[in-house]
């Protein structure tokens, strides 16, 4: 068999996989658990999730129970239903009260289990393009490959659909906007192309707010600054207009959104920092977790940021990946099912490695070795993220884990995410960093996001 029929085999049998798992995803009743006889989805005793929630559906029915609330002039945080028990359970919302007067609202059209159903079609519909058509550069050579099939077979994606969460939806429609907004043949085409691209990243945005920090890459590309302005004012037009309205409103999204200290179940970098601090003595008081999470912010965003301001190598897509890479190292709210954006962050760096290698546009015959030792990092990270973690081996009981277990649990998740942000800050550097402001800085033809 030549190589090209062993890359279609494999595909093949990865999207039929992809297609298998997604399918038990949606026959599944809602409150699974309270029907013994109805058929769990695919992976669904690897994930701490979907064994000690309520599901299918508990992340997305949030969203419905909070457009309830919007359509009677509750507020879309409190638990409280005017009518009560038209949803039938769901997590806290936590999201801007725009989601709710939007999203919440269209989707409370339908009853709960068909708008659940109709967004893992939505999610769905979405994956298969950014990966057929935002990420076909990956098909190149074989570390974007194996990293493309991580995407497609990725364990956090098929929890993230049984949660119907939004996380790798927000990262979809930013990559989304990046790649519209290097499409458009003419000026007038192109002008087109990057409104839409704003309108997407706004949505990205208003959506989960985690994205914003991305935009940060569009700054110093002129080209950009229409696609910026337009995400800008439709976040700020969308997000402030309900906080406007009803005030209060603003006090009961910070405190949806306050900094605690990570309970079971988290799977990110600061949850790693409690468990040993705790495990020696040294945990932080509660009410020191906000500055914990802020030096943390600053450390992982500010690195980024410098780098992605400073390097000569010009590489939009991988920019963003490594600026949402350190938003997941730094957040204390990092779920398994959130590595499906991760994951796609991760995509991004490697679909830079096939486009231009340098800030000068020019094109090496042959990759470098640094370049093809970064990018089979990544590879191999993507792959260790996509794939499920230990918690099933020990089993559901966390009372019996003793730490080092627990521990092998828990840095499944963030040990890849920080080599991926590692590899990516140092892909970027490759070429050493200069102030912005010369010519070659504020091309768009060096940008790495061309077909």
């Amino acid at each position: 068999m030549s190589r090209a029929s062993a890359k279609v085999a494999v595909t093949a049998a990865a999207v039929l996989l992809h297609l298998w798992v997604t399918a038990s995803v949606l026959r599944q009743p809602l409150n699974v658990s309270a029907h013994p006889e109805a058929r769990r989805f695919v992976t669904w005793q690897l994930h701490f999730d979907s064994i000690y929630y309520n599901g299918p559906g508990i992340d997305f029915l949030a969203v419905y129970h909070a457009g309830i609330n919007d359509r009677t002039a509750v507020s879309p945080y409190s638990t409280y239903e005017r009518f009560g028990g038209v949803t039938p359970y769901f997590f806290e919302f936590r999201y801007l009260p725009a989601v709710a007067s939007t999203l919440g609202r269209v989707v409370i059209l339908v009853p709960p289990l068909a708008a659940y159903r109709a967004w893992v079609v939505v999610t769905e519909l979405l994956f298969w393009f950014v990966t057929l058509v935002v990420l076909r550069r990956l098909w190149r050579d074989s570390a974007g490959f194996v990293g493309w099939l991580a995407l497609v077979v990725s364990t956090p994606f098929f929890l993230e659909l049984h949660m119907g969460q939004f996380t790798f939806v927000t990262g979809a429609l930013l990559g989304v906007a990046l790649w519209l907004s290097g499409l458009g043949s003419t000026p007038r085409r192109r002008q087109g192309s990057r409104v839409a691209a704003g309108v997407c990243a706004a949505m990205a945005v208003l959506l989960k707010l985690f994205p914003a920090v991305a935009l940060f890459a569009w700054v110093r590309r002129r080209h950009l600054w229409l696609s910026l302005t337009v995400a800008a004012a439709l976040v700020a037009c969308c997000g402030a207009l309900p906080f406007l309205a009803r005030p209060q409103l603003w006090r009961e999204f910070l405190s949806a959104n306050a900094v605690v200290p990570p309970n079971p179940g988290n799977f990110g970098a600061l949850y790693v920092l409690h468990l040993v601090s705790e495990h020696v003595g040294l945990a932080p008081a509660r009410e020191n977790w906000p500055l914990v999470v802020q030096l943390t912010l600053a450390v992982c965003l500010g690195s980024a940021g410098l780098v992605v301001f400073l390097a000569r190598r010009r590489a939009l897509y991988a920019e963003t990946g490594v600026l949402l890479l350190a938003q997941f190292l730094a957040s204390f709210q990092v779920w398994e099912h959130h590595m499906s954006a991760a994951i796609l962050a991760g995509a991004f760096l490697l679909l830079d490695r096939t486009g231009p290698a340098a800030a000068t546009g020019r094109r090496g015959r042959h990759p470098e070795r640094f370049d093809r030792i970064c990018a089979w990092t990544a590879a191999v990270s993507l792959v260790v993220l996509a794939l499920p973690t230990p918690f099933a081996l020990f089993g559901p009981d966390l009372k019996s884990w003793t730490f080092m277990e627990r521990m092998a649990i828990q840095l499944a998740k963030p040990v890849p995410t920080l080599v991926l942000f590692v590899t990516g800050l140092a892909w970027l550097s490759r070429e050493g960093f200069a102030w912005p402001g010369s010519a070659e800085r504020d091309s768009p033809t060096d940008d790495s996001q061309a077909a």
